[in-house]
């Protein structure tokens, strides 16, 4: 895991400055600096509150860059309900670009989340103007998309796995690094009914693998959030298939 920024001293000027490390694989991750300076004025900077919905999904809502927090986005098939999680970096609504009319998913921050938002009209003269955005774009949306196979689709793959690797993810894409003694990276934001609904299974299950982190001291809990103390064995654990059980000693 690629340790994030300390964004306890986030600044929305620093995202828009270029200060700031973008997390890997992102749109913003790498992208040159004078590009993105010609993007800022095209575009709106806002803030949403925890539970607040993000503007998609209307005919007239725009596409959004991430530039700080956590949301939601939900669709429908087949009477399931499909939940992803988007965090720093990110875009959002892309489908704009191809469809401005077309639909697009309910997306809800589940924590502080800042966002720059673009027109489809005035993203797609710049991406025209410009093809090293549109690439880097193009880029980022299968990265997004192989990603999103690997944390939210192999279904065969132990429970304590799946869990562990999503976490690895959210830890990567919006951790926010802590000091001291008990210390980490803080995901806050997805309630663990959040994390069993992206991954389809049930709630226990996903206090079953949590419960286990625990108490090998991968993860411990804060209020509304779940720390990863141990990166590393979040890792180790996230790559492996199966994990053996401790083994118990009978006395006597």
């Amino acid at each position: 895991m690629t340790p994030p920024p300390n964004l306890e001293s986030f600044h929305v000027s620093d995202v828009l400055a270029g200060r700031r490390r973008m997390p890997e694989g992102s749109f913003l991750d790498g992208l040159p600096p004078r590009l993105w300076s010609s993007m800022i004025p095209l575009g709106q900077t806002r803030a949403y509150a925890k539970g607040e919905p993000l503007p998609t999904g209307g005919p007239d809502s725009p596409i959004h860059i991430v530039l700080g927090g956590c949301v939601a986005q939900r669709r429908a098939h087949f009477g399931t309900t499909i939940l992803r999680f988007r965090g720093t970096g990110q875009v959002l609504e892309e489908h704009k670009l191809v469809e401005p009319d077309a639909p697009g998913p309910l997306t809800t921050c589940l924590s502080k989340t800042v966002t720059l938002s673009f027109t489809a009209e005035a993203l797609q003269k710049l991406l025209e103007r410009h093809v090293v955005i549109e690439r880097k774009l193009l880029r980022s949306l299968e990265t997004r998309n192989r990603t999103d196979e690997r944390i939210y689709s192999t279904f065969k793959r132990p429970a304590l796995a799946r869990v562990s690797t999503l976490l690895h993810h959210l830890g990567a894409t919006v951790g926010v690094r802590e000091q001291g003694p008990n210390g980490g990276i803080r995901v806050e934001g997805p309630s663990q009914c959040d994390l069993a609904e992206a991954l389809l299974i049930g709630k226990s299950t996903v206090e079953l693998a949590l419960g286990r982190l625990r108490d090998e001291r991968v993860i411990h809990n804060r209020y509304r959030a779940i720390v990863v103390r141990d990166a590393a064995a979040l890792a180790e654990i996230a790559e492996i298939t199966e994990r053996p059980e401790p083994r118990t000693t009978r006395k006597g």
